[in-house]
């Protein structure tokens, strides 16, 4: 009995620090996403610091395992459990950038952390939907959660931009899965903020369209400038040969006349 009451103890020791420490996580690393996210206005509330552990860890599972345990101890609110999945999300989002910022890159650790994004994303639109089914009203709900979806987007964004075409894969993998977790979410705002929704996507697919017909001009313009200085080496390689080519002929040339002159005095 008393070994029984041990291992309770014991277990809710260890069951408190894995839901405390991540919080006092949160507080230190608050602005994770540093300068490019600022400049963009990205809401930083809705990112949080990394979890626990990092992706690299051979203990990362400790911190899945107590993201499942907390989602299943608000199963039985789903409004609480989407914001949840949200937040998860989030911390996750934070890990992928500091996992990418580090000396060593570990690759195994970041598909993990990506996955858990759009796994989250994913639940945030299912605990959503099953609230509804409750016969719930949920525009309010869905409002807040396609913000934080938006915002979180934003960070996936900038994190991309700073990192070589292999990454960008990915997290563009990441962002299409969740685009169709977000139109879910979509279909249930109220129809005010769904237009406001469609415009919102409308001008950021436009200025996207932009900025990639800007670095598209820009790419070629250097390729017309690397052509044309790659023209004029060539031409001027071939002016030197060709002048080399007149010195070696005119030697030549001396060189025969000179002989053929020998040769007439020697007859003489």
């Amino acid at each position: 009995m008393k070994v029984m009451s041990r291992l309770l103890l014991i277990s809710g020791f260890v069951l408190t620090i894995l839901l405390i420490v991540p919080i006092q996580a949160q507080a230190r690393h608050g602005r994770v996403l540093g300068t490019e996210a600022d400049n963009l206005q990205v809401d930083l509330a809705t990112t949080q610091g990394p979890g626990l552990l990092m992706p690299s860890s051979p203990l990362y599972f400790i911190d899945l395992w107590r993201d499942n345990f907390t989602l299943f101890l608000s199963s039985f609110d789903k409004e609480a459990q989407a914001k949840l999945h949200l937040k998860i999300a989030g911390e996750r989002i934070s890990e992928v950038k500091m996992t990418l910022e580090g000396k060593e890159v570990n690759a195994r650790g970041l598909d993990i952390a990506l996955s858990s994004i759009t796994e989250n994303i994913n639940g945030a639109a299912s605990s959503l939907k099953a609230q509804k089914n409750k016969g719930k009203n949920v525009e309010k709900l869905a409002g807040e959660l396609n913000n934080i979806i938006d915002a979180q987007q934003i960070s996936l964004r900038v994190i991309a931009k700073a990192h070589g075409d292999e990454v960008r894969l990915k997290i563009k993998a990441v962002q299409k899965a969740i685009d169709t977790d977000e139109i879910e979410i979509e279909d249930e705002l109220s129809e005010d903020e769904l237009d406001r929704e469609v415009e919102d996507e409308l001008e950021e697919q436009i200025e996207d369209e932009r900025k990639e017909a800007s670095s598209s001009a820009v790419k070629v313009d250097e390729l017309e400038k690397e052509l044309k200085r790659r023209g004029k080496d060539d031409s001027t390689s071939g002016s030197d040969n060709n002048d080399s080519n007149s010195g070696s002929s005119d030697s030549f040339g001396s060189s025969g006349s000179g002989s053929s002159g020998s040769g007439k005095s020697g007859k003489d």
